[in-house]
C-alpha cells in the first residue's frame, strides 16, 4: 500500500507498506514551482518493520530544510 498526502498548509507524508512488515515514512512540505509542478522537501525519512507488536527501526534520518 502508499499513501501520499499534501495538505493545503504545504505540509504532507508518503508511506509505504508492504504485507512483510516494512513500513518507509517520509514527512515533507511541499510547494508549487509553475502551474503544473510542485516540488517536495523531505524533513524526515524512517525505515522500519513491524512483527506482531514490536517495532525495530531500521534507519531513521532528518533532513532539515
Amino acid at each position: 500500500m502508499t499513501e501520499l498526502a499534501l495538505l493545503p498548509d504545504g505540509r504532507g507524508w508518503s508511506l509505504f507498506e508492504n504485507s512483510a512488515g516494512a513500513y518507509e515514512v517520509e514527512r515533507l512540505t511541499w510547494s508549487f514551482l509553475e502551474p503544473g509542478r510542485r516540488e517536495l522537501h523531505t524533513h524526515l525519512y524512517v525505515l522500519a518493520e513491524i512483527t506482531g507488536n514490536q517495532v525495530e527501526i531500521e534507519q531513521q534520518s532528518p533532513h532539515l530544510p
